[in-house]
């Protein structure tokens, strides 16, 4: 009897766990897709990379897409993160998945509508 109360308590926890992992991957699985058919060269790489690669370039912002950045003058389309895409000199990186999580992280916090609302206050 303790165990079929204790199998309920824990399974709905668990499903919303797993269906949370299952959209997870399948985001992650798709950006992946997309980086690698719109690439002439893609590899594996993490956030520290990432950030490396991010920091040594010159990036311009466009108010219709608030989570992207796209290279500076000719450079407009080899480096940019939009749409999932990331890619520096037309090769692209694929985030490993934690990497990806804090990713994704990263780009809400340096968004373009964070810059442009209000911001929160003490008072």
């Amino acid at each position: 009897m303790t165990e079929l109360i204790l199998f309920e308590l824990l399974s709905l926890p668990l499903l919303f766990l797993f269906i949370g992992l299952v959209f997870f991957f399948i985001t992650w699985s798709v950006d992946r897709k997309m980086t690698i058919d719109h690439s002439e060269k893609w590899g594996y790489g993490n956030f520290k990379k990432f950030k490396e690669c991010f920091d040594i370039l010159e990036w311009e912002r466009d108010e219709n897409h608030p989570k992207s950045y796209f290279g500076k003058g000719e450079e407009y389309y080899q480096n940019k993160i939009h749409a999932g895409i990331i890619m520096f000199e037309k090769k692209g990186m694929v985030l490993l998945p934690w990497s990806y999580v804090k990713f994704i992280f990263w780009q809400r916090e340096n968004s373009l509508n964070n810059k442009t609302k209000g911001k929160k206050i003490k008072w």
